[in-house]
């Protein structure tokens, strides 16, 4: 297998997306009451959210370092497609679910559902501020989104600014790490921090790590034993921490052993994303179906909450009293059937196609 081989480089990347939108999508299937009254779900949804997002933001850097590096001499270019392909998709799929959800409070049947959830009524003023602090009260998982532009967009600058100043970009690696720990202080100090400064000081520095990850290509490609000893122990470290967690077993709660717990969890989650993309470029030629959900994992991302997710779980689960089994399998299955049955439709109906690509960046 040729390993610098575009076409093939790609596919491995595309594989290891597939990977990752599988467990965002089975991470947010879980309904609150549904960890409530499992055990088992509440451990699984723990260790599932330790390292599902940093998977993602990972893989996200490590394909702005294919992409996005290349564009440093179109800046204006650049910055106009993050914003045609992120933000506006970001403010008029917000609006979308905004009046679904203003729709549904209309109707009884819904109306009585929504009530006793988490979906209470607001303003669009406050909805779209919400949004843009990272706290969409209808579609948390938009917060994504609105990293990934501000990432992406934030990067690439600097790099163009110390590209100029003759500066390595990639300062940003101890300084991204520092705001990390800051997070951690933060927490153990009882700090209070909105979503976006949680989100910002807790992902970046996975962004950044996949963003330089290609220039150390002997840890995605070669045997590296120590690697796959860092790798096994990542898992070893997350399955701890997410029975310390879900079992409140109170290791590492404050001082010094909580800066080592949260120090290691921290490089663990990394860990774990080195062996996903170590597994991805080892299955390369193999699981077409997952190489497929991988390059479709945007709209995925996009459409499958909350309407196939949250809202169909929160309806069959909370009220109509289905068994947690099936109501969690259709929230994964709608998960992926419904945006892959709206893309479809997109190519096939030309107007739908256009305002799909147009507004929402889904073709």
């Amino acid at each position: 297998m040729g390993k610098t081989d575009t076409k093939q480089y790609f596919e491995w990347i595309d594989l290891a997306k597939g990977i990752g939108i599988v467990f965002v999508v089975l991470g947010h299937a879980f309904r609150d009451e549904m960890r409530a009254s499992s055990m088992v779900c509440e451990y699984i949804y723990r260790l599932i959210y330790l390292f599902h997002m940093p998977v993602f933001w990972t893989i996200s850097g490590l394909t702005y370092s294919v992409s996005g590096s290349r564009h440093l001499s179109e800046k204006a270019r650049y910055t106009a497609g993050r914003v045609r392909t992120l933000l506006i998709p970001l403010l008029v799929y917000s609006l979308v679910i905004y009046a679904c959800f203003m729709t549904a409070y209309q109707i009884p049947a819904f109306s009585r559902i929504l009530e006793g959830s988490s979906y209470a009524p607001c303003g669009v003023k406050d909805y779209l501020i919400r949004t843009f602090l990272a706290e969409n009260p209808y579609a948390q998982h938009l917060w994504y989104i609105w990293m990934l532009f501000l990432f992406s967009l934030g990067i690439f600058w600097w790099q163009a600014i110390s590209e100029r100043l003759s500066v390595d970009w990639r300062i940003l690696l101890p300084v991204s790490a520092a705001l990390c720990w800051y997070l951690g202080y933060a927490d153990f100090h009882e700090i209070h921090m909105p979503a976006l400064g949680v989100y910002l000081t807790g992902y970046l520095i996975y962004f950044v790590c996949g963003a330089v990850l290609l220039s150390h290509r002997n840890i995605l490609y070669g045997k590296a034993p120590l690697v796959r000893l860092c790798c096994l122990a990542s898992w070893a470290i997350l399955a701890v921490e997410a029975a310390n967690a879900a079992f409140n077993l109170g290791i590492g709660d404050s001082g010094f052993f909580g800066w080592v717990r949260y120090t290691l969890v921290a490089a663990a989650r990394f860990g774990v994303s080195v062996s996903f993309l170590r597994a991805a470029v080892h299955l390369e030629g193999h699981l077409s179906w997952l190489v497929y959900a991988g390059k479709k994992s945007y709209v995925i991302y996009l459409l499958h909450q909350p309407f196939c997710c949250a809202f169909v779980g929160t309806v069959l689960y909370n009220g109509l009293g289905w068994p947690m089994i099936a109501a969690y399998g259709i929230c994964v299955v709608l998960s992926f059937a419904v945006p892959l049955l709206i893309l479809r439709l997109a190519n096939r109906i030309r107007i739908m196609g256009i305002v799909m690509k147009r507004l929402f960046n889904v073709y």
